[in-house]
């Protein structure tokens, strides 16, 4: 499985780009810009799925991403629509709610930050992004639960995407080897499941001890 480096002729390019991302990394650790996670839980994602179907992070495409891929020619079989629902969590609260409860925030002062609590008390445009949205954040749901008796609406939508058939290999392998390991954990747990309740039913000590730590 993977590339072959051969096929790239953009290898050296792509090598010193990586190289330079781990330099910055190592010549500055603290960062401050919020990073891309992948949490990957395999037990709820249906693998055999996403295998198939090659859905990972970079495959859902649009029109301008395709326009410019070097796989884009005439009878190209890369590309697949598929339809997906869109689940998403909003506050009832109007924007006219929203506009009357930023002006609000606005107008008051505000607590100072956890790392100075004996600093004085801040104007609203003196908080960062992250705790001016969180302020009105927490305003919004204490106005939406007392108006509309509930903090938030759930809705679905069902959509349609193209996904990229041209597997990202790292990320179709990893789920592979997370699925493939799952099913060997499951087989040994079943395994040493057994064996327990067999040390147990015939009160061997060392048996049960070992069964337990397994």
């Amino acid at each position: 499985m993977g590339c072959d480096p051969d096929a790239y002729t953009n290898m050296d390019e792509l090598v010193e780009e990586c190289t330079e991302q781990l330099r910055q990394l190592e010549l500055k650790p603290t960062r401050t810009e919020n990073p891309m996670i992948y949490h990957l839980d395999v037990s709820a994602m249906y693998p055999n799925i996403i295998l198939t179907n090659r859905l990972q992070p970079s495959a859902l495409v649009d029109e301008a991403t395709c326009a410019v891929c070097d796989f884009n020619r005439p009878g190209a079989d890369c590309q697949r629509t598929m339809e997906w629902i869109w689940r998403g969590e909003y506050i009832p609260a109007s924007k006219q709610d929203y506009n009357q409860i930023k002006q609000q925030c606005e107008n008051e002062t505000h607590p100072p930050p956890s790392y100075n609590k004996d600093g004085p008390r801040r104007r609203f445009h003196e908080l960062n992004a992250v705790d001016q949205a969180n302020t009105i954040k927490k305003r919004l749901q204490d106005y939406s639960k007392a108006a509309y008796k509930k903090i938030k609406v759930t809705t679905q939508q069902t959509k349609e995407s193209t996904i990229c058939m041209r597997e990202n290999s790292f990320y179709i392998d990893t789920v592979r080897a997370f699925r493939d390991r799952r099913y060997v954990y499951k087989g040994k747990n079943k395994e040493w499941g057994g064996k327990l309740k067999e040390a147990l039913s015939e009160g061997d000590p060392i048996a049960i001890t070992k069964a337990k730590n397994m």
